[in-house]
């Protein structure tokens, strides 16, 4: 992902224009990796006084660009480069006359990240719906799922009463991250839901507000690659050999875990990474005999051996062991493993 992100970066150091080079700068910021210099000088190039502007050589200033670079400047601790009286007036002045739910989250939310504090949940009744949703405008009849997420965070941060009918509007959205990030902010965001939506998430299309939902999910849960050997059990308890755990965003993680083999074939394995407990259950495949013969052939001092095993699900480490020496044999069919060994005997041989 971050390669993805540094190889979208422009010669002027920027991804485009303001709005987008502050979200890049965010998601390297989470990502763990050092934003580049002259994506910061970028930055503050869009600085006009007031607020920041659309890009380095554009005079207008704009309330999203404004948003999203206070954003990342903070992130960055590098809100001392502005004058911050002056954006606050800005944004106050942009709040007060806010004419949709998106005006009003950018300029409150902004003026949040500055440090200053204003209650806004009488206005947010103008934009509440009967389903539980929000919508974009006073006027607009229907609810949005991006209008929610906004309106639900502000109800959150200013007191504003939310019904029911809240909960049961998120759980309709279909969008995994908006969906991730509402549930979150209600507070009804469960383990087993946190990786239902994360796997949705890292199926599809990466954006910012992805990344951003994967962030809020890692605080959930994680992902894992273990390796259980033996795949079958044949007499041998099966084990965890190898278990590694990693945030969703990629960040590797500290991880213990702890792991109980049921005589009913079932392996259970507790992990702890980052905080967070998960238990896991495998269901390991019960052999009750397994078969294994082989074919010796000898050719110019070259053993070839080939062992053939039953079930094939047995999937055991094969070995060739001549006048004491090991050759371990690689599996080519699913039945069946190759070993070649050069003996370095005389004589005749089967």
């Amino acid at each position: 992902m971050i390669n993805v992100v540094l190889n979208a970066k422009q010669l002027d150091g920027g991804w485009g224009d303001c709005e987008s080079t502050a979200q890049a700068v965010l998601v390297l910021e989470w990502l763990g990796t050092r934003v580049p210099e002259d994506s910061i000088e970028y930055l503050l190039a869009c600085y006009r006084g007031k607020g920041f502007a659309s890009n380095p050589v554009s005079g207008e200033v704009g309330l999203e660009e404004t948003f999203y670079a206070l954003w990342a400047l903070r992130e960055l601790e590098l809100l001392g480069e502005i004058d911050a009286g002056k954006v606050e007036a800005y944004l106050k002045s942009r709040l007060r006359n806010s004419s949709s739910l998106y005006e009003l989250y950018y300029s409150y939310m902004g003026l949040r990240l500055l440090g200053y504090h204003y209650n806004v949940s009488g206005r947010l009744r103008e934009y509440y719906r009967l389903d539980g949703g929000f919508a974009e405008t006073p006027r607009t009849l229907e609810s949005d799922p991006y209008a929610t997420l906004m309106g639900i965070e502000l109800a959150k941060l200013t007191g504003f009463d939310l019904s029911p009918k809240t909960l049961e509007y998120a759980r309709r959205i279909e969008d995994p991250a908006v969906k991730a990030l509402v549930l979150d902010l209600l507070g009804r965001l469960s383990e087993e839901g946190a990786r239902a939506l994360a796997s949705e998430i890292l199926a599809g299309r990466f954006g910012f507000w992805e990344v951003y939902a994967l962030k809020v999910l890692s605080e959930y849960t994680f992902s894992l690659s273990i390796v259980i050997e033996p795949r079958a059990v044949v007499y041998e308890i099966p084990k965890v050999v190898s278990l590694e755990a990693y945030s969703l965003l990629g960040e590797r993680l500290n991880a213990s875990y702890a792991s109980r083999f049921y005589g009913n074939g079932t392996l259970a394995v507790r992990v702890e990474a980052g905080g967070i407990e998960r238990k896991l259950r495998f269901q390991v495949e019960q052999l009750g005999r397994m078969e294994v013969y082989a074919t010796i052939a000898s050719e110019k001092g070259l053993l070839n051996v080939t062992v053939y095993v039953s079930p094939s699900s047995a999937d055991p480490e094969v070995v060739v062991v001549l006048a004491g020496k090991e050759h371990k044999a690689v599996r080519f069919r699913e039945d069946a493993y190759r070993a070649v060994v050069e003996h370095g005997l005389r004589g005749r041989f089967p």
